[in-house]
């Protein structure tokens, strides 16, 4: 079973579409945990009110770490493999499924995939080319290609062993986000990645 973990604050409109679009997945053998990291928009009651049983949810009692909200999830996970996504995107309807086959056809740790962004999505300003990499605008085969973690699943056991990894001073020496410092830290315990070459996960 693949569980699926979500952290979302006060974006009660976009968490739901995102929802939505898990629900309707071709392949069914999954749970969705959402963390509600200290929201006040009261999107632990709506989410309650309109999904049921049909998902977990967890609220925070404060502000958390985005770091800190994902391994929440994680310790509350019953699946062997931890897929995560992002409250504001919307993975295609073959997402999982395309999950399933990377880990079941090969020996990898992690699969993970690019991010599309909305058609006519306007960039701010103060945008720079630099900044590609941090929403998936890169090329797949460049050594400085990392995955991010709104597209990204691990097998349990991987990422609870790079989690212990991160714990040492010399990891959390690792620059960029928590997600690069993750995938830094399997790519050194020599964890192999398989990527999805599908337009997976469009960011909404």
């Amino acid at each position: 079973m693949i569980s699926i973990v979500i952290v979302t604050h006060n974006r009660i409109n976009l968490i739901q579409q995102c929802i939505e679009s898990i629900i309707a997945q071709s392949q069914n053998k999954y749970e969705i945990i959402v963390i509600d990291n200290y929201s006040s928009d009261k999107t632990t009651d709506i989410l309650k009110n309109k999904y049921g049983n049909e998902l977990k949810i967890i609220r925070n009692d404060f502000k958390k770490n985005l770091a800190d909200c994902k391994n929440i999830g994680v310790n509350e996970a019953r699946g062997e493999i931890i897929a995560f996504t992002d409250d504001d995107c919307i993975p295609s309807i073959n997402w999982l499924e395309r999950i399933l086959v990377c880990f079941n056809s090969s020996d990898c740790a992690i699969a993970a995939g690019p991010v599309r962004l909305q058609k006519n999505l306007r960039f701010p300003w103060w945008w720079q080319a630099s900044l590609n990499w941090t929403i998936g605008i890169a090329e797949i085969n460049s050594n400085k290609f990392l995955p991010l973690g709104s597209n990204v699943a691990f097998r349990k056991d991987a990422y609870i062993e790079i989690e212990s990894m991160l714990n040492n001073a010399a990891e959390k020496e690792i620059v960029y986000t928590e997600d690069n410092s993750r995938i830094n830290a399997a790519i050194k315990k020599g964890y192999k990645i398989k990527f999805l070459l599908k337009n997976l996960c469009p960011k909404y």
